[in-house]
């Protein structure tokens, strides 16, 4: 069970002081103790109405802005892809800690926090210091989901569906150590496609929580062909574009599906083909540059 938060405490803490006494609180119970408490079940004894708090708030926040049910879907992804739905998203910069709210994918990008707060207004009036902030982000994004869909929301019933699939208790984050967290998402701002994938191994995603597509097996859309890249690229000046025509077709399964780990590869390979031929295109712009100042001097 996550340790209660104080009446009123915002989900983004604004003072040091407050963040230095909840880590001693922490650490004095014992994190192994508060992990071994949770229960699917938790919320339906200590706070039986936090999905119709939840809804009722995420309803009014989205008459005043139609993006609120995609923002705070993409807020949990966030924070859960940084080591763990721990609501470490939600603080702010400090004189101890850099906080990922505002790394830089997230930095004037990542929306939603003024509706969390509400949330938690909500709760902690209804609920006061039962619902943790982590647990909000994660039941406001499954709301939200469920608001944007045309089927017919499931209930929230502990008596419905596998225990593992209902929401936990989660424990907030506290302390933000940013050497330790992968902040930074993505190697550029640019967000490449080479970029994205190594970003997304090394972050240890698994297998299953890839995107999926069409029927739900996670299957990669196919790289582009080889002729739309080398459009792009100079045939003159770039000997590497021509390789691209070479790549070996992915194989297809006893489905006709093609193979998502043979179609990541094939991503890569022609990212890294691409970003070889843009390199070579780079250097040879800077002899060519060398070659003409020489000349001036």
């Amino acid at each position: 069970m996550a340790p209660p938060s104080p009446r009123g405490m915002p989900c983004g803490p604004r003072l040091a002081a407050v963040l230095l006494l909840a880590a001693a609180a922490a650490l004095g119970f014992g994190v192994r103790a508060g992990a071994a408490q949770l229960c699917a079940e938790y919320y339906d004894r200590t706070c039986p109405g936090v999905h119709r708090v939840v809804r009722r708030v995420l309803k009014k926040a989205h008459e005043a802005d139609a993006r609120i049910y995609a923002s705070l879907t993409r807020l949990h992804f966030h924070d859960c892809f940084v080591q763990g739905c721990d609501a470490s998203i939600l603080l702010d910069n400090s004189s101890s800690i850099v906080s990922e709210k505002f790394a830089t994918p997230n930095n004037n990008s990542a929306r939603g926090y003024p509706v969390v707060d509400a949330v938690k207004a909500a709760l902690e009036e209804a609920c006061p210091g039962v619902v943790s902030c982590a647990d909000i982000l994660a039941i406001a994004a499954k709301i939200s989901v469920e608001l944007v869909t045309t089927a017919p929301p499931v209930a929230p019933s502990s008596e419905q569906g596998n225990p593992k699939d209902r929401e936990r208790s989660r424990e907030d984050s506290t302390v933000v150590v940013i050497n330790d967290r992968k902040v930074n998402l993505l190697e550029s701002e640019s967000g490449s496609l080479y970029a994205l994938c190594r970003s997304w191994v090394r972050n240890g995603v698994p297998h299953e929580s890839q995107p999926s597509f069409g029927n739900g097996e996670p299957i990669l859309p196919r790289p582009l062909p080889a002729s739309v890249v080398d459009s792009r690229i100079s045939d003159k000046e770039n000997n590497g574009a021509a390789d691209l025509d070479s790549d070996e077709e992915p194989q297809k399964n006893a489905d006709g599906e093609y193979n998502t780990s043979d179609l990541l590869k094939q991503h890569v390979k022609r990212a890294k083909k691409i970003r070889a031929g843009l390199q070579k295109e780079r250097l040879r712009r800077i002899e060519r540059y060398k070659q003409r100042l020489a000349l001036l001097l």
